[in-house]
């Protein structure tokens, strides 16, 4: 049988005064096989943002087959697990954005009605291609509904292939959400960005 090795989990983005962490820790008396696979499912190729309670459920319908906890111990040895380029979340709902983005600006609106009302704005300086229009296919992802209140943030937004994830912080580097487009039908050149925003 593998042996199923524990990672600890970080948020990979650093940037001069710029140090990210998520609002929610991991559960210290949680299973080792489940915090495997929260790092397995959050990184590498193919990673995903996931609700802390669809990891559960896929955990335990894994784990209740005939020989599927070892399966899982065998899929998540057999991977190399790096930093985790997405999060465990405890919420998740439907959203929608819009952008313009100018030459040398990249402006946003995003919103979700499902399950909270949260709309944000952010604008984000650079060279861009001139772009204007919806998001229509995206979901935005939460830990502490409070943590959403009116206000000023920090954005974050990285372009990975027709992917589109913005993230916002408070005070700089408290990470509270993450929006996510997929697919997106304009062009941002890959990597991440940082610019301001405003929690409305």
């Amino acid at each position: 049988m593998a042996a199923v090795a524990q990672y600890p989990q970080q948020t990979g983005f650093q940037q001069t005064g710029f140090q990210p962490t998520q609002t929610s820790g991991s559960v210290s008396n949680e299973d080792p096989l489940l915090t495997s696979l929260r790092q397995y499912l959050t990184s590498g190729p193919g990673a995903t943002h996931i609700t802390t309670s669809q990891l559960q459920k896929l955990y335990q319908d894994e784990t209740a087959r005939d020989g599927g906890k070892a399966a899982l111990q065998v899929t998540i040895a057999s991977h190399q697990l790096g930093t985790p380029g997405c999060d465990c979340w405890d919420f998740d709902g439907f959203a929608t954005g819009n952008v313009d983005i100018a030459k040398t600006n990249f402006n946003f609106k995003v919103r979700c009605l499902d399950k909270i009302d949260f709309t944000a704005t952010g604008d984000i300086p650079g060279v861009f291609t001139a772009f204007k229009g919806p998001m229509t296919s995206a979901k935005l992802y939460w830990n502490d509904s409070q943590q959403l209140a009116p206000g000023p943030v920090t954005v974050k937004a990285t372009a990975q292939q027709v992917q589109l994830t913005i993230e916002f912080y408070r005070a700089g580097s408290t990470l509270i959400a993450t929006f996510v487009a997929y697919p997106i039908s304009f062009y941002l050149a890959p990597g991440s960005r940082l610019g301001s925003g405003v929690v409305e």
